[in-house]
Protein backbone atom coordinates (compact mmCIF):
# COMPACT_ATOMS: atom_id res chain seq x y z
CA UNK A 1 0.00 0.00 0.00
CA UNK A 2 1.38 3.54 -0.89
CA UNK A 3 -0.67 5.13 1.90
CA UNK A 4 -3.83 3.75 3.68
CA UNK A 5 -6.17 2.51 1.61
CA UNK A 6 -3.88 3.36 -1.59
CA UNK A 7 -2.63 0.25 -3.60
CA UNK A 8 -0.58 -0.58 -5.89
CA UNK A 9 -0.45 -4.55 -8.14
CA UNK A 10 2.78 -6.42 -8.44
CA UNK A 11 3.59 -9.54 -10.54
CA UNK A 12 3.72 -11.82 -8.32
CA UNK A 13 5.08 -14.61 -10.37
CA UNK A 14 8.41 -12.81 -9.58
CA UNK A 15 10.46 -12.80 -6.09
CA UNK A 16 8.70 -10.51 -3.75
CA UNK A 17 9.73 -9.19 -0.59
CA UNK A 18 7.37 -7.40 1.74
CA UNK A 19 7.38 -5.19 4.92
CA UNK A 20 4.74 -5.80 7.66
CA UNK A 21 3.26 -2.56 6.31
CA UNK A 22 2.33 -4.00 3.09
CA UNK A 23 -0.52 -6.12 2.49
CA UNK A 24 -0.41 -9.29 0.02
CA UNK A 25 -3.61 -10.20 -1.43
CA UNK A 26 -4.08 -13.08 -3.35
CA UNK A 27 -7.12 -13.13 -5.68
CA UNK A 28 -9.02 -16.86 -6.73
CA UNK A 29 -9.24 -15.35 -10.63
CA UNK A 30 -12.54 -17.31 -10.96
CA UNK A 31 -14.57 -15.02 -8.95
CA UNK A 32 -12.54 -11.32 -8.61
CA UNK A 33 -9.92 -9.74 -11.16
CA UNK A 34 -6.88 -8.30 -9.92
CA UNK A 35 -7.04 -4.90 -11.73
CA UNK A 36 -10.30 -4.59 -10.45
CA UNK A 37 -9.94 -5.07 -6.71
CA UNK A 38 -6.86 -2.56 -7.42
CA UNK A 39 -9.56 0.01 -8.66
CA UNK A 40 -12.07 -0.65 -6.39
CA UNK A 41 -9.82 0.17 -3.24
CA UNK A 42 -8.23 2.90 -4.45
CA UNK A 43 -12.03 4.08 -5.78
CA UNK A 44 -13.97 6.56 -3.86
CA UNK A 45 -15.95 3.49 -2.03
CA UNK A 46 -13.10 1.55 -0.59
CA UNK A 47 -11.53 4.89 0.44
CA UNK A 48 -14.56 6.15 2.31
CA UNK A 49 -14.43 2.25 3.28
CA UNK A 50 -11.00 2.91 4.17
CA UNK A 51 -11.01 6.25 5.84
CA UNK A 52 -13.80 5.11 8.42
CA UNK A 53 -11.96 2.39 9.23
CA UNK A 54 -8.50 3.43 9.46
CA UNK A 55 -6.65 3.80 13.33
CA UNK A 56 -4.12 6.33 13.86
CA UNK A 57 -3.79 10.45 13.82
CA UNK A 58 -1.77 11.60 11.31
CA UNK A 59 -0.56 8.42 9.95
CA UNK A 60 -3.62 6.42 8.84
CA UNK A 61 -3.64 2.68 9.70
CA UNK A 62 -5.56 0.09 7.80
CA UNK A 63 -5.02 -3.32 9.73
CA UNK A 64 -5.05 -6.32 8.46
CA UNK A 65 -8.11 -7.19 10.13
CA UNK A 66 -9.99 -4.37 8.81
CA UNK A 67 -8.98 -5.54 5.27
CA UNK A 68 -9.76 -8.41 5.78
CA UNK A 69 -13.49 -7.87 6.31
CA UNK A 70 -14.01 -5.31 3.90
CA UNK A 71 -16.87 -5.59 2.12
CA UNK A 72 -16.32 -5.70 -1.71
CA UNK A 73 -18.92 -5.53 -4.66
CA UNK A 74 -18.03 -7.98 -7.06
CA UNK A 75 -20.15 -7.65 -10.10
CA UNK A 76 -19.97 -10.28 -12.96
CA UNK A 77 -16.45 -11.07 -14.25
CA UNK A 78 -17.01 -9.67 -17.60
CA UNK A 79 -18.45 -6.51 -15.83
CA UNK A 80 -15.10 -6.44 -13.97
CA UNK A 81 -12.97 -7.05 -17.11
CA UNK A 82 -14.53 -3.54 -18.64
CA UNK A 83 -13.67 -1.67 -15.47
CA UNK A 84 -10.08 -3.17 -15.93
CA UNK A 85 -9.92 -2.19 -19.19
CA UNK A 86 -10.84 1.58 -18.63
CA UNK A 87 -8.81 1.71 -15.86
CA UNK A 88 -6.04 0.34 -17.63
CA UNK A 89 -6.56 3.01 -20.44
CA UNK A 90 -6.93 5.70 -18.03
CA UNK A 91 -3.48 5.20 -15.91
CA UNK A 92 -1.83 5.13 -19.60
CA UNK A 93 -3.59 8.24 -20.33
CA UNK A 94 -2.53 9.65 -17.44
CA UNK A 95 1.05 8.26 -17.52
CA UNK A 96 1.21 10.55 -21.24
CA UNK A 97 -0.02 13.52 -19.72
CA UNK A 98 2.53 13.32 -16.84
CA UNK A 99 4.98 12.59 -19.44
CA UNK A 100 4.00 15.55 -21.55
CA UNK A 101 4.29 17.88 -18.49
CA UNK A 102 7.31 17.23 -17.55
CA UNK A 103 8.71 18.01 -21.22
CA UNK A 104 6.88 20.99 -21.13
CA UNK A 105 8.78 21.85 -17.69
CA UNK A 106 11.95 20.88 -19.20
CA UNK A 107 11.53 23.17 -22.32
CA UNK A 108 9.71 26.04 -19.95
CA UNK A 109 12.64 25.94 -17.75
CA UNK A 110 15.30 25.68 -20.54
CA UNK A 111 13.74 28.94 -22.45
CA UNK A 112 12.92 31.14 -19.52
CA UNK A 113 16.93 30.41 -18.47
CA UNK A 114 18.00 31.59 -22.75
CA UNK A 115 15.52 34.75 -22.25
CA UNK A 116 17.60 35.47 -19.04
CA UNK A 117 20.74 34.97 -19.97
CA UNK A 118 19.99 36.95 -22.90
CA UNK A 119 20.94 34.09 -25.78
CA UNK A 120 17.43 34.30 -27.09
CA UNK A 121 17.19 32.25 -30.67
Amino acid sequence: MKGAGETMSWRLDLPTITTNQTAVIRCNHSLVSPYYLQWYLNSSLGQHYFNGMSEGTNINKVTAKTLSVMPIDLPPLEQQHQIETIHKNWLAQKETHQRLIANGDIYFDQLCTQIQSGNQS
